[in-house]
């Protein structure tokens, strides 16, 4: 099923807007500040490493759609969010260059996005616990993702300034 030349619009339109409320949302905080650190939920990421996690994501979806616009019917691995943010040492990124990272890697994935042809957003791939997606289906996920995230942010500053 091709997806309407206005829907992919719209698709944009919505990976665009996560690096402008993350601008707002995050204005003003220093590397310091501890609500980088603060954790409502102790089987959460903190802030900073949920920022962390949002920027590394963004690389991740970028070649997880480039496989399946490059081959055919590929199988995508699972990621372990958990092991990333040990190895990638969340506990110590910089929020400020990781909040520039992010920006940054969701540029490079829209633009690869944009350079999609009309039939590659039909291309599907199976994805380890996700089952069978074509790569419209999987840029349905990257915004649920995206969602995710902007809330949880919102909750934790929401819940940072009530404490």
């Amino acid at each position: 099923m091709s997806i309407p030349t206005a829907v992919r619009h719209y698709f944009i339109g919505a990976l665009e807007l996560p690096s402008e409320l993350l601008d707002e949302l995050l204005t003003g905080l220093k590397v310091g500040d501890p609500i980088w650190d603060f954790k409502p939920y102790p089987e959460r990421f903190s802030l900073k490493w949920a920022l962390a996690h949002f920027a590394d994501w963004n690389d991740i979806f970028r070649a997880r759609l480039e496989k399946t616009r490059d081959e055919e019917f590929p199988t995508l691995p699972d990621a372990d969010e958990g092991q990333i943010a040990i190895d990638r040492d969340y506990e110590n990124s910089n929020p400020v260059e990781t909040l520039a990272k992010f920006k940054s890697s969701r540029r490079d994935l829209i633009e690869m996005i944009n350079g999609l042809s009309e039939t590659d957003w039909d291309r599907r791939a199976v994805k380890i616990g996700a089952g069978d997606l074509s790569i419209s289906e999987h840029i349905s996920l990257i915004m649920a993702h995206d969602d995710y995230h902007m809330r949880q942010i919102i909750d934790y500053r929401r819940r940072f300034a009530d404490r």
